[in-house]
């Protein structure tokens, strides 16, 4: 699967040293026998040993269990076991594992590899000091090519060689991963008993389903971009599998409705739907939040992407995948807290509901598009003068409102904040998103 058109990735382990191709570990394993400290391949500052457990407790009584410290080197430090058969991604197609954590709130990498490539996952661990079982699904991934399973805990920051550093693990076996249950499909409302949502997120994005804060009883998906997030960090909307049916697009249905929580407005969200089995057939168009809190965002792909293929009626769509703060890493805002519910195609675009959000001071659209114009709900900023600012606080350029239109200048593709002074003395502020 391809998220986007460009994919960065952490470079293969396998470059660190090389080995015979197959070793003697299998699936199941507890290290009360084996694996042994030998058997670890470590890589780029990680230390791996077999030791006694440490905090043994209701989740892990195991006497022995492995340890991984992380050292100063690469964000991806850790180790990894050669196994001595590839992994087959058959019926047990998802890894459990326990772990104890020095910390919560970090990402836990899973990667199988060889020389022919990689496939990789990563769970959200939200506790510490205690053992914790984590689950990562592996459906639908290439059989009999790698046989090497990777640890890269607490993968995305540098570790430091202390017990801040230091992680545990223990009792890594296959289980089935969707357990006979039904596949997701259209309208996506995570309310259904017996489905295997499983969404999971990529590059920097973790995600849960969760209970709406501001409305007890509902489920939502709730996604935290953290501040460790790739610009292009995102959500698969379900599980590697995809859903049940394709999704119908046709001339008269090109718009997936979503509900959205943001925390702001002007927030570029990016939808994507592929073909889970040809990542090269794939459509994907852009919209803006509009409020902060739950609004219904529309996604018209009638209107893809620049640069990007749009709708093939005969072609298969059935991997929904949303990429929030789209263009912005976590470096840049910081983590983002979102949630989305109520995922359906609809019809045509419906008539924007946003004059009803607030007053004068509100935009039409905050994405704006080669050769259009801001416009605003009505005509009381005329004579206001809307500075341009860029990421960096810099005034990069000015527009004047004209009845309820202004130009926009020649600026580079991202967000902006605009902010005004009106004739009456009021602050104007928006944020803009110009997609070139």
């Amino acid at each position: 699967m391809t998220y986007l058109v460009r994919m960065k990735c952490f470079p293969f382990v396998f470059a660190m040293s090389a080995l015979p191709l197959w070793g003697q570990i299998s699936l199941p394993c507890d290290f009360e026998s084996t694996p042994t400290t030998a058997d670890f391949t470590n890589f780029d500052g990680g230390v791996a040993t077999v030791v006694p457990n440490p905090a043994p407790d209701a989740v892990n009584s195991s006497a022995t269990v492995a340890q991984i410290v992380r050292g100063p080197g690469a964000l991806w430090a850790g180790s990894y076991l050669t196994l001595d058969a590839p992994a087959t991604f058959g019926v047990l197609s998802g890894l459990r594992m326990s772990i104890w954590s020095p910390e919560s709130d970090v990402f836990m990498r899973i990667k199988f590899e060889s020389e022919q490539g990689a496939v990789e996952r990563d769970a959200w661990l939200t506790t510490s000091g205690e053992w914790s079982v984590l689950e990562w699904d592996f459906s639908n991934m290439p059989s009999g090519l790698f046989n090497r399973l990777v640890f890269m805990l607490d993968v995305g920051t540098e570790g430091d060689a202390t017990a801040n550093s230091t992680f545990y693990f223990d009792d890594i076996t296959w289980f089935d991963a969707d357990g006979d249950l039904d596949t997701p499909d259209l309208p996506l409302t995570w309310e259904e008993e017996g489905v295997h949502y499983h969404p999971f997120g990529f590059e920097g994005s973790a995600v849960w389903l969760a209970e709406d804060p501001e409305e007890s009883g509902n489920t939502v998906l709730e996604v935290l971009k953290t501040g460790l997030a790739l610009d292009y960090s995102g959500v698969v909307l379900t599980n590697r599998n995809g859903l049940e049916n394709p999704i119908p697009f046709s001339a008269e249905n090109q718009v997936i409705r979503a509900r959205i929580w943001s925390p702001d407005v002007a927030l570029p969200i990016l939808m994507k739907v592929e073909d889970k089995d040809d990542p090269a057939v794939f459509a994907q168009t852009l919209t803006t939040t509009q409020t902060v809190g739950w609004d219904t965002l529309e996604f018209d792909f009638s209107q893809p992407t620049e640069g990007t293929p749009g709708l093939n009626f005969n072609a298969t769509y059935d991997l929904p995948v949303v990429f929030f703060n789209f263009g912005y890493s976590g470096a840049v805002f910081g983590p983002l807290t979102f949630r989305l519910d109520d995922v359906e195609l609809v019809g045509a675009p419906q008539p924007s509901l946003v004059a009803a959000l607030n007053g004068d001071s509100r935009l039409v659209h905050n994405v704006i598009r080669p050769g259009e114009q801001l416009t605003w709900l009505n005509s009381s900023l005329h004579g206001t003068e809307m500075r341009w600012f860029d990421g960096s606080g810099r005034q990069v350029g000015a527009s004047m409102v004209q009845g309820a239109r202004a130009s926009v200048p020649h600026l580079p593709q991202g967000l902006y904040v605009l902010a005004g002074l009106t004739p009456e003395g009021s602050l104007v502020r928006e944020r803009v998103y110009l997609a070139h």
